[in-house]
């Protein structure tokens, strides 16, 4: 594995706008993979991880609509027309099935990519899945209201707690300063994917999933919701990684490729 393979950076010209999105290493006989991420943030957050998964393949990391540099769109924000928008990205750009990482809320993205559009999927992994039972789900939808944009800057410091007080420790303050500023590009539409996994049927969805899916869980607090969703799937296989508690996409980038790279073998 190597991590000194830079990102590229395009556009994928939609009815709804561009999207952005990183790219790394180059097109091989390999399917293309797709790295889908996390709330609040876009497809930097696999920066330092995805260069160790481009050795002999091309890795695409494209931005959510209104994340990043991605245009907002005028679907509305649902798993489903992010869905939809990533997709139209691997249309444009893949020939051929793709394999799909998801990491946290991308991993909704990733399995409803996987209900939707099996045929397109060569493998597809989902790492921490968010599978909240219902009533947490509406907990946690009501936590995340709408953004409300303010000339105070005091108003910004739980995001900077969350993105740099939190991480920088274990990721380095200027990886931890990069992924606050990428999360202040989504604006008032900061929570809009946050609202779109808690709204998001989980027990419907990834029980129609057709297809073999795999659950890679850390011992974060989304533990638990992944073995909610392992026991939620009907072709699956799992493994647990409970060593790994924070920073998993970062400080812990080396073993988390090796585990998704032989899974996706």
């Amino acid at each position: 594995m190597s991590s000194s393979i830079r990102a590229s950076r395009g556009y994928v010209d939609t009815v709804d706008g561009q999207l952005h999105f990183r790219s790394w290493g180059d097109s091989t006989s390999k399917p293309d993979l797709y790295l889908l991420h996390p709330a609040p943030y876009s497809g930097l957050a696999w920066h330092t991880i995805a260069p160790l998964l481009a050795d002999d393949r091309r890795v695409i990391a494209p931005d959510f609509p209104g994340y990043g540099g991605s245009d907002a769109g005028s679907g509305g924000s649902t798993i489903d027309t992010y869905c939809e928008a990533v997709r139209a990205v691997a249309t444009a750009l893949s020939t051929g099935p793709v394999d799909i990482v998801g990491f946290h809320s991308g991993c909704l993205v990733a399995a409803e990519w996987g209900r939707v559009a099996p045929d397109s999927i060569a493998a597809l992994v989902l790492l921490d899945v968010p599978a909240f039972d219902a009533e947490t789900r509406v907990r946690l939808l009501d936590q995340t209201a709408p953004i409300t944009l303010s000339a105070s800057l005091d108003s910004l410091q739980d995001d900077w707690a969350m993105a740099v007080t939190r991480r920088h420790e274990h990721e380095g303050l200027a990886r931890s300063v990069s992924m606050f500023a990428e999360m202040l590009r989504a604006g008032a539409g900061r929570n809009d994917c946050f609202r779109a996994a808690f709204s998001y049927p989980v027990e419907q969805r990834l029980a129609s999933i057709s297809r073999p899916v795999t659950v890679v869980m850390t011992g974060s607090t989304l533990l638990e919701p992944s073995r909610r969703a392992v026991s939620l799937l009907s072709d699956v296989r799992s493994i647990e990684l409970p060593e790994i508690a924070t920073s998993v996409l970062d400080a812990n980038a080396e073993k988390i490729a090796a585990t998704l790279l032989d899974y996706l073998s």
